[in-house]
């Protein structure tokens, strides 16, 4: 038998990514999985729900001692998927990273003939439950009659699910399934049982209780079945924050490490935007008002005159680098008897300052014996 849980989502997209990494066999039903993100997006879009829950993730989780392959539960979970939300558009990923092959069904939540949204109410998730249980029996997977139950009923409750109705034991259950997924901590799963639920949780030992706000007894999550004892809630926990770790991580964007680097571009560029930079000034000095860097070639309407300004801006151009050339070798050159003459002027100036005759103050009052 297979263990089901649902629970909502804002983002489809994150969660198709985050299924679609590890999934060793995946698929879809009404829509092509390699293309499920954009197809799905664009069902929203033309039917204008954009906002609010995007999508359900239906986890498929199947026994460990069930010999089934990836394959045969991606098969099984594609049918379920045709049973439980027609004209939906789902794909299905099963992972076998853990102890247990399990499924991740994603569901776009708006109905691609319609436009609709899925409905998960108190009764769908049974509905789910039964289908895969009957599902799993055609397989001829494990059948839990010799082990303990995941969902225990008692004929009374049987007796309510054949009518239609929910019991209050199975609220009990439908809250603690999506505390699971919701709360990061033991702690977290208590609090929100009591605010959201008015179910008050009760621990002893190894073993936990619940109370219905509508009864004054409690019920032993053994008796609801080996899904929701203590030992059991608290794997699942677990599991569920660490995948929430993982999928937060893949979601941050990496971050660029810049060291200190040169601007781009090399000497030659900086020297040649230099003399563009000349270009411009002189252009504008001699009237010119063509830009630098677009094509010099005279217009089809040019005349004789433009022709004549290129080439004088074209001569000054040049004649202005090679007196740029000549000014700094000769300044290279005149460098050394530059530094001579600064020498001998400041030897100069020393000796004119030992040569001045030193002053003489005379100071006023009687003369100092």
């Amino acid at each position: 038998m297979a263990v089901i849980k649902i629970s909502a989502t804002k983002s489809l997209n994150r969660l198709i990514s985050y299924a679609e990494k590890k999934a060793e066999v995946q698929s879809g039903v009404n829509v092509d999985d390699e293309f499920a993100k954009e197809q799905m997006k664009t069902t929203q879009m033309i039917f204008n729900k954009n906002d609010g829950r995007q999508g359900y993730h239906l986890i498929q989780s199947f026994d460990p001692e069930d010999n089934i392959t990836p394959e045969e539960a991606n098969e099984i979970g594609q049918e379920l998927a045709k049973e439980v939300a027609p004209d939906h558009e789902i794909t299905i990923y099963t992972h076998t990273d853990r102890d247990h092959i399990h499924n991740h069904i994603c569901i776009n939540s708006v109905n691609m003939n319609t436009g609709k949204k899925f409905v998960n109410d108190r009764n769908k998730l049974y509905e789910m439950r039964n289908k895969s249980n009957e599902l799993c029996q055609r397989y001829n997977l494990v059948n839990s009659s010799n082990k303990q139950a995941q969902i225990r009923y008692t004929q009374a409750e049987r007796a309510i699910i054949e009518k239609g109705q929910i019991s209050w034991k199975d609220e009990i259950r439908q809250a603690i399934d999506k505390e699971k997924l919701n709360a990061n901590s033991f702690d977290e799963f208590k609090d929100n049982m009591q605010e959201n639920y008015g179910i008050e949780v009760k621990e002893r030992g190894k073993n936990i209780s619940f109370k219905h706000p509508d009864k004054k007894a409690f019920v032993r999550g053994k008796t609801l079945g080996n899904a929701y004892e203590k030992g059991t809630i608290n794997n699942e926990l677990n599991r569920e924050s660490e995948r929430t770790e993982q999928q937060t991580q893949s979601d941050r964007p990496k971050q660029v490490v810049r060291t200190n680097e040169r601007p781009r571009g090399t000497d030659k560029n900086v020297e040649k935007r230099a003399d563009v930079t000349r270009i411009e000034h002189y252009s504008r000095d001699n009237g010119d008002t063509q830009s630098v860097g677009q094509d010099t070639k005279p217009n089809h309407k040019g005349t004789k005159r433009n022709s004549k300004r290129e080439r004088d801006f074209r001569r000054a151009f040049e004649k202005h680098n090679e007196r740029t050339a000549e000014l700094n070798g000769r300044a290279d050159e005149e460098l050394p008897d530059r530094e001579q003459e600064n020498v001998r002027d400041n030897q100069a100036d020393i000796g004119e300052d030992r040569a001045e005759p030193q002053l003489e103050i005379e100071l006023d009052g009687p003369e100092l014996q």
